[in-house]
């Protein structure tokens, strides 16, 4: 007659060694999606910190919408706003902060292009193992 235990426990051993397995997989898939998520946050992270810096300047000289600011001013009778010029920006500071610009956004790419370059890398070399 068959042992019908060992059988039993024999299959739940091959379960066992199966769930284990398995396991081990499906950690190693969780750590590089961990890696990845990392690496990713980190493209973001400069790519907004580029952008965040590129509007910042970009807002700061180059206003558009409303050139006119209103102040109050009391002349005699009259109470109503009126409008003042804001004083004209140079040739030299337009220069200069387009130069600060091209150079932030400079950065940005060289630093986007070596960690794209390093993800590829990192991608190959995982595909060959």
């Amino acid at each position: 007659m068959i042992d019908l235990n060992s059988t039993f426990q024999q299959i739940r051993e091959n379960f066992a060694d199966q769930s284990k397995k398995y396991q081990h997989i499906f950690d190693d898939q969780l750590s590089d999606i961990r890696k990845n998520t990392g690496a990713i946050g980190k493209v973001v992270l400069i790519g907004g910190a580029a952008f965040l810096a590129g509007y910042l300047i970009t807002r700061n000289s180059f206003k558009g919408g409303n050139k006119h600011k209103n102040k109050d001013f009391k002349n005699g009778s009259s109470m109503l706003p009126t409008k003042v010029k804001p004083a004209k920006q140079s040739a030299f500071m337009k220069l200069f902060w387009e130069s600060i610009t091209m150079f932030l956004l400079a950065i940005a790419k060289k630093k986007l292009e070596e960690f794209l370059a390093s993800t590829e890398k990192h991608d190959t070399a995982k595909s060959v193992n």
